[in-house]
């Protein structure tokens, strides 16, 4: 006996009990679960109940289809432009993935928007396996991270005005330039040039984002010079093969068209922020506001520093895209993405 008195410990279930965020967290984040579902689900529901409508959805959904269907029929793409087909100002790796579709499913929009429905539902995939890489926390707050980052990216469909599942180039594209920045985060520098310039051959406007993220290599020079060196040589020879196959009418309206576009708008340029980012992502930005003040990341860690660089790339090839007359709902989907992861 020392004459102290007893005091009685606290069981594990008490202490639990008295913690309010303990309690309340497992049920916060079955919310969240919840909530990064429902926009996924949304947009399958609505893409599958349109997939197969007969009529264009969109303006040039038809003339995406003519192209696809030459394709098909191994006819060019890149020609002089005539009273029955007039190419558009687009990279060929679209034409030739829904060419194959129109192959398999026939002369219908079904094949181009199917490729767009699953290079978005691909897209979600990849968003949830980057987040996943980099999430901190354990296994089970990983996983929850990277549903709400793909359920974040669906949550953008209607901003968007619809056009994830479109008969168009950008879906695909915006596949392509998910799984480029994944290889530049996680792979060989040169692995990541292949795969930038398969996106190039998507959108050519991707090209001065991917020099900048080739560089998130500045501190390992050699593997930036084989980064950068093997993407300007791929892209080089690409274009030039290309150019000869098609006696210079890929050059044309690849890079000499696009400047009937080069007209700046003010109003865009000024609205792009609040309408484009702060309406759709508001609470998302502010939830990574909130991180970074409570997280103090370290501006050198490689991380940091490839996050930031692909941030700023990708809003600002947005922002200046959107400021050129012809932008329409499909110029930030690329924010939107890299928001999202």
């Amino acid at each position: 006996m020392t004459g102290q008195p007893f005091q009685p410990q606290r069981t594990e279930n008490q202490a639990f009990s008295e913690n309010p965020w303990q309690r309340w967290r497992p049920r916060l984040e079955a919310l969240t679960a919840l909530l990064a579902l429902v926009p996924i689900g949304l947009f399958l529901a609505a893409s599958l109940g349109r997939l197969g409508y007969g009529f264009p959805l969109e303006q040039l959904e038809g003339s995406m289809l003519l192209a696809a269907e030459r394709v098909a029929h191994g006819r060019p793409i890149y020609v002089r432009p005539n009273f029955t087909f007039i190419p558009y100002m687009y990279a060929p790796a679209y034409y030739y993935v829904s060419g194959w579709a129109v192959r398999l499913l026939g002369p219908r929009f079904l094949a181009l928007r199917l490729v767009s429905l699953l290079s978005t539902c691909a897209s979600m995939a990849v968003i949830y396996f980057f987040v996943f890489l980099d999430a901190p926390g354990t296994r089970g707050r990983r996983h929850l991270a990277a549903l709400a980052g793909a359920g974040l990216y669906a949550a953008a469909y209607p901003w968007t005005r619809e056009w994830f599942d479109l008969g168009r180039l950008d879906s695909f594209y915006i596949l392509l330039l998910l799984l480029a920045l994944l290889s530049t985060r996680h792979l060989h520098p040169m692995l990541a040039a292949v795969v930038w310039t398969l996106a190039f051959l998507a959108k050519q406007t991707i090209f001065p984002v991917a020099l900048i993220m080739l560089c998130v290599e500045w501190k390992r020079p050699r593997r930036l010079l084989l980064g950068v060196g093997s993407f300007l040589l791929m892209t080089a020879v690409c274009s030039r093969l290309l150019d000869h196959a098609t006696h210079g009418w890929f050059w044309f309206y690849e890079f000499i068209v696009p400047h009937a576009n080069a007209d700046l708008r003010l109003r865009p340029a000024v609205f792009y922020v609040p309408s484009q980012l702060i309406a759709p992502f508001g609470v998302a930005l502010l939830i990574v506001g909130m991180a970074w003040v409570w997280t103090r990341p370290s501006l050198t860690g490689s991380a940091t520093r490839f996050y930031l660089m692909a941030g700023a790339a990708l809003i600002g090839l947005c922002w200046f895209l959107q400021a050129h007359a012809g932008a329409t709902a499909n110029t930030p989907m690329p924010a939107y993405a890299i928001l999202a992861v």
